[in-house]
């Protein structure tokens, strides 16, 4: 991406961030805003409910409490005029239709009066005669007026049966005898004041305004008395949550107003109080809070058409603004092209080199650095010139020198290929075969066999540390002096300490052999050996077994003067095979970087009656397939000794040592 299109979006970024940012944190706060005026017109409009709550209660009562009083004079009156015409011995009758002229010109319904056992004798309602207080006993009844003179009985509005009218009793006791004088009164205008000023009138009257979704009115208990609520159609009426029976509590405890804010709606509490101060039961507002996430929404959609409008702008804006101030770093990139390319003019960049801002600076800085490059070049170009003639000639002397040193060494491959054996002789009693990889082209290691006498074969598997001409150069003084020595000695150890002093003496580099020296018996199969610090030799036996030969704990030749050497010996049976072999081969590698190893080297070796060449091929083929290719980091040297069933040979004891 080009600076200039990273500039553009910066600023574009910016902006409409800037936005959203500030759109965010104003959408945030109208809520917060509009959420805090919903509770505070809650709180206000719970406040008004709580005090009305307390108005609405009382006043049905205080207005009924009035009509009972003057209702009671009325009895009290009616009592007073019954008494009178008993004394003037005025009929019943005429005394009811008295009475009835009285309930007929006013709210009273109803005027009866009982003789002392509570039956009516007079009533202004038409019909039996009722019986009063028959079935009512007790303190407070209407039969309890018949016991006590100067007793009243206040009865609470109540629907009347027959029509279900509303109605008012009051009852008193008789003037001159016991008897009972009862008022009933129409209570129609009662029953509607107290239906205007009801607590569930007073609930329908707020809800839906200020964004009121429901309203309970409780009492102490928290027991539901008046309940509203603005439902959509097929709703069931909410429930209370366990949040607001909590805010509910707290309130009463506290005598005080509490709101909670819940998902998408706000909850107030408030005590209703008495005139007295004390509290008779509570209520709560819900309030709806969609208005609030709904003004949210706006400022946020608002805010996001604002980012979107802006960022259009900015990006035009700064599109303008960064193509203008890129125009000169558009010439230096030119310009550098042109240098690079070798055809730079200096005055392209005489518009940029103007300016006074620091891209202005960076042209002149250019301008004169391409200059200064130019002249530079030219001389390097020279110099080059003179230096390439020199390489040429240089080239031509090392490839020379390396004509000579290849030359060298396949002489000085073929001069120590020429010293191994090439040709093994067919025995009728064993057959003996070797091989040889260098890994640098001349190798360090070496295999020798040749016949010590009619019956003593010596075997010589050596590897010099190291590799190339000076291991190859010590391996054929090591090889030299076996030969001389070997033939005066039938002990291997001897022969290796004897090889071993005229080596150190021999070894002003300091170089060291690893060697194994044996002597095979070719009548009896036996086989005397010594190791120098080289790698076991490896037996097969007829039967599959394969093994290392035991080898004792010596150092390698030419590293100790005066060291002694001591041997070992073994029988190889009709049908055995001895191996030998450099550390070469079992440290080869394949491309992964994984060595051959002592198990796959085991198992690539076949027991029975395999000829000593095949047996040396399929090893070397074996490590071939598994290093594919791979270069060897080592010499890799192998020879073996496979004895052959001769039924004509005689077995003979072994033969005694010429030397002690």
């Amino acid at each position: 991406m080009t600076f200039q299109r990273q500039l553009i979006l910066l600023v574009t970024g910016l902006v409409v961030a800037s936005v959203l940012a500030v759109s965010g944190v104003l959408a945030w706060h109208t809520r917060s805003a509009m959420l805090a005026k919903a509770t505070s017109d809650g709180e206000m409009v719970v406040g008004v409910l709580a005090r009305s709550a307390a108005l609405t209660t009382g006043l049905p009562r205080e207005a009924e409490a009035l009509v009972a009083e003057q209702m009671l004079a009325q009895a009290l009156l009616t009592a007073q005029l019954v008494a009178v015409a008993d004394a003037a011995k005025i009929p019943p009758r005429v005394l009811a239709d008295r009475l009835r002229s009285v309930t007929d010109a006013s709210a009273v319904k109803d005027i009866a009066v009982s003789d002392n056992r509570g039956r009516g004798i007079i009533h202004t309602s038409p019909g039996a005669d009722p019986v009063l207080g028959a079935e009512e006993d007790g303190p407070g009844s209407l039969g309890d007026l018949l016991r006590r003179n100067g007793a009243s009985v206040e009865q609470p509005m109540r629907r009347r049966d027959g029509d279900g009218k509303p109605v008012k009793t009051v009852a008193v006791s008789g003037i001159d005898r016991p008897r009972i004088v009862r008022v009933t009164a129409d209570a129609t205008r009662l029953a509607d004041l107290a239906g205007r000023l009801g607590l569930e009138r007073l609930v329908d009257s707020v809800l839906g305004t200020g964004g009121i979704e429901a309203v309970w009115l409780l009492n102490t208990d928290l027991r539901t008395v008046a309940h509203g609520a603005r439902l959509p159609s097929g709703e069931s009426a909410p429930l209370l949550e366990t949040a607001e029976v909590e805010t509910l509590r707290s309130a009463l405890a506290d005598r005080a107003a509490r709101s909670v804010l819940l998902p998408r709606k706000v909850a107030v509490a408030a005590p209703v109080m008495d005139g007295q101060g004390a509290v008779t039961g509570a209520v709560l507002v819900r309030l709806g809070t969609s208005a609030a996430g709904h003004a949210a929404r706006v400022q946020v959609m608002t805010g996001v058409l604002a980012a979107i409008l802006l960022g259009a702008l900015g990006w035009f804006t700064a599109k303008a603004f960064a193509r203008r101030q890129m125009a000169p770093v558009n010439r230096l990139l030119e310009a550098a092209a042109a240098v690079e390319a070798g055809r730079f003019i200096p005055f392209v960049l005489d518009d940029a080199a103007a300016r006074t801002d620091e891209l202005g600076e960076l042209a002149r800085v250019f301008r004169t650095m391409a200059r200064e490059a130019e002249a530079r070049e030219e001389r390097l170009d020279a110099a080059l010139q003179v230096t390439g003639a020199e390489l040429e000639d240089t080239r031509e002397r090392l490839r020379a020198a390396q004509d000579r040193v290849e030359h060298d060494a396949r002489i000085a491959q073929e001069m120590q290929l020429s010293l191994l054996p090439r040709a093994f002789p067919a025995y009728e009693d064993h057959q003996v075969f070797g091989a040889l990889a260098p890994a640098l082209g001349v190798a360090g290691d070496f295999f020798d066999v040749f016949d010590l006498d009619e019956r003593r074969l010596a075997l010589v598997m050596g590897d010099v540390a190291g590799h190339g001409i000076a291991s190859a150069a010590f391996m054929t003084v090591a090889r030299t002096i076996l030969q001389e020595v070997a033939p005066s000695s039938p002990s291997p150890g001897a022969v290796l300490t004897t090889l071993n002093g005229r080596l150190c003496d021999q070894n002003p580099v300091g170089m060291v052999i690893a060697l194994f020296y044996g002597v095979y018996d070719r009548v009896t199969g036996e086989l005397r050996y010594a190791n120098a610090d080289h790698v076991a030799a490896c037996r097969i036996t007829a039967g599959g077994i394969v093994d290392r030969l035991p080898v004792g704990m010596a150092p390698p030749l030419g590293s100790a003067a005066g060291q002694l050497y001591g041997e070992d010996r073994i029988r190889l049976e009709p049908e055995d095979t001895l191996v030998l072999h450099t550390d070469g081969l079992v440290k080869a590698r394949n491309p992964a970087g994984e060595p051959f190893g002592e198990e796959r080297l085991m198992a690539s070796l076949t027991a029975g009656a395999t000829a000593a060449d095949v047996q040396v091929s399929r090893i070397f083929d074996t490590v071939a397939a598994f290093t594919g290719g791979t270069p060897l980091s080592d010499d890799v040297s192998c020879m073996v000794l496979h004895r052959l069933p001769v039924s004509e040979v005689v077995e003979g004891a072994p033969l005694e040592d010429t030397e002690a």
